[in-house]
């Protein structure tokens, strides 16, 4: 998925089946750091291209991955906000902002 905005999923579906191809990323990817910021550009390439499940979907995975790298974060709660105030209505955005300092 590196490389080029093409490269980004389209849709939920998409976003999950690239998880599963790419589940050995971990191992490529030692430190939490880089592993957060793979996350992290990743739901905002997927926040821009207007895909706002596949960003609360990324979110997630950081979370669930790094979680000490995404709680309390700018780029996590700026996307968080983004998706309370524009009207999506995703299951668990609330909650999720609760845990990143949003709400």
């Amino acid at each position: 998925m590196a490389g080029t905005v093409s490269q980004v999923p389209k849709s939920s579906k998409e976003f999950q089946s690239h998880r599963r191809e790419s589940g050995n990323y971990r191992a490529r990817i030692v430190s939490p750091e880089r592993r957060a910021r793979y996350w992290q550009d990743t739901a905002l390439a997927l926040h821009g291209r207007g895909r706002p499940r596949a960003t609360f979907q990324a979110l997630l995975a950081a979370e669930r991955d790094t979680p000490q790298e995404v709680r309390f974060r700018p780029w996590a709660q700026q996307l968080t906000t983004d998706l309370l105030t524009r009207g999506h209505n995703l299951p668990g955005v609330r909650e999720f902002a609760n845990r990143v300092g949003v709400a």
